[in-house]
């Protein structure tokens, strides 16, 4: 273990990375247009709102974080519903 603040750091900027990541995967995925574009905005957002919480004073970020609470919930249903998707995508491509 690291210390506190540096593990706080950390999870901030592996989320960030992640998030940045979302279209590109997608894109190698078997989504159709609508559900990327979705997956795209849903990313957009969360860069957005993860740039807004990496900016803030490290003793900030958790709280910063934590106002964004229920978009942040909304975001994760939207992500969460598009990847039931991909074993739907991946069983047509093989048939």
């Amino acid at each position: 273990g690291g210390d506190r603040a540096n593990d706080e750091l950390n999870v901030f900027t592996e989320t960030h990375d992640i998030v940045r990541w979302l279209p590109e995967l997608a894109a190698d995925s078997d989504l159709e247009e609508q559900p990327w574009n979705r997956v795209y905005a849903s990313s957009l957002r969360l860069d957005s709102i993860m740039n807004d919480v990496l900016s803030a004073p490290r003793d900030d970020r958790p709280a910063m974080y934590l106002e964004y609470g229920t978009e942040l919930d909304q975001l994760q249903r939207d992500l969460v519903e598009i990847k039931q998707l991909f074993p739907t995508a991946s069983t047509l491509a093989s048939d």
